[in-house]
């Protein structure tokens, strides 16, 4: 658990939700020339949670691959 929290959710998913939601804000801020910080918190929930999700299935899925190539090298 401590390596999915630790490798997957803060070193990947908040930095990833961050860049996208602020990339994300400077879009719109050039599409429509305004920006709204209620906007912005509410797509950097959304991104959090999505990427959360994200990267814990991929950690999982990496711990099994190489939990399994442990087991058979033993």
């Amino acid at each position: 658990m401590k390596y999915i929290l630790v490798n997957w959710v803060l070193l990947a998913a908040f930095p990833g939700a961050i860049f996208m939601s602020i990339v994300k804000c400077l879009v719109k801020k050039i599409i429509s020339n305004y920006i709204l910080p209620i906007n912005f918190l509410i797509n950097l929930l959304i991104y959090i949670i999505l990427c959360t999700v994200i990267s814990v299935l991929f950690g999982l899925r990496k711990w099994n691959k190489c939990n399994k190539l442990f087991e058979t090298e033993e």
